[in-house]
C-alpha cells in the first residue's frame, strides 16, 4: 500500500490540488520502516500536534474572517493572538517577581466577584426573608450598613432605626478568593471558589451552600458537631 501511494502521489500535484507534498504526515512515512526496525512498534506515534496546529492556526483563523480575502484577516487574527499570549507571559513573569508582601496581587482588588447583572431586580425585603428563610436578614443588614458610615449609631439607637429602602437587587451567588478567608493557597494554582444561595423557583428545588469561616485564631482548635 505504501509503494502504491508513493507511485501515484504525484497526481495530487498534477491536478493542481497542492504545489508540493512537503507536509509532516507524508514526511513521517519515509521514516516508519527504519524507526520500527530500530525502536519496535509505533505505539507512541501520532500526528495530533500537527492536527492541533491546523485547528489553531487555520480553522479558527478562517472562522474569525468574513470569508473574503481571508488570508490577510487570518494573519492579523493570529498576530493579535500571539501578542496577547506574549503579554500574558509577561504578566505571569512579573507577578512571579513580586515581593513576598504581595503574593496574591492578582486578587487584591477582586476578593468578592459578582455577576454583571443581578438575578432578581427590585425584590421586596420581606419576600427575601420569606423565600430565603432568613428572618434576621433585615436586622443584620441594618447592623452591616451601620458599620459602613463615618459616624455609626450605637446598638441601642439601632433598635429604633429602619432601613431607608424596601427593595433590593438579589444575586444568587458570588465568587471569592480562598486566600481572602485565610486559606493557604499556592499562588501558581490559586483559584476562585463559588457560593450559591438560590431559593426554589419554577418548581426547582432551592440551592443554599453552607460556608464555614474562621474569624479568629482560636477557631483552629475548635471542632464542629452536628
Amino acid at each position: 500500500a505504501l509503494k502504491d501511494f508513493h507511485h501515484h502521489k504525484e497526481v495530487i500535484i498534477n491536478l493542481g490540488i497542492r504545489d508540493n507534498l512537503n507536509i509532516p504526515k507524508f514526511h513521517s512515512l519515509q521514516h516508519y520502516l527504519e524507526n520500527i526496525q530500530n525502536f519496535g512498534m509505533t505505539d507512541n506515534y501520532n500526528t495530533e500536534m500537527f492536527d492541533r496546529f491546523h485547528i489553531d492556526f487555520c480553522k479558527e483563523g478562517w472562522y474569525a474572517s468574513n470569508g473574503r480575502n481571508e488570508k490577510p484577516q487570518m494573519i492579523a487574527w493570529l498576530t493579535r493572538r500571539e501578542n496577547v499570549a506574549s503579554f500574558q507571559s509577561y504578566l505571569q513573569m512579573t507577578m512571579e517577581d513580586e515581593d513576598e508582601e504581595f503574593p496574591h496581587f492578582r486578587f487584591q482588588d477582586q476578593r468578592i466577584i459578582l455577576p454583571k447583572h443581578p438575578h432578581q431586580i427590585h425584590h421586596h425585603i420581606a419576600d427575601i426573608m420569606l423565600d430565603h428563610s432568613c428572618n434576621g436578614f433585615k436586622k443584620d443588614l441594618i447592623f452591616y450598613l451601620n458599620t459602613q458610615v463615618d459616624q455609626p449609631y450605637s446598638r441601642a439607637q439601632l433598635q429604633d432605626i429602619d432601613l431607608p429602602l424596601s427593595h433590593i437587587d438579589i444575586y444568587h451567588g458570588f465568587k471569592f478568593c480562598l486566600d481572602s478567608l485565610g486559606n493557604d493557597v499556592d499562588f501558581d494554582y490559586e483559584k476562585l471558589d463559588t457560593v450559591k444561595a438560590k431559593p426554589p423557583m419554577g418548581g426547582k428545588a432551592g440551592h443554599f451552600d453552607t460556608v464555614v469561616i474562621m474569624d479568629g485564631t482560636n477557631c483552629e482548635s475548635t471542632g464542629l458537631q452536628g
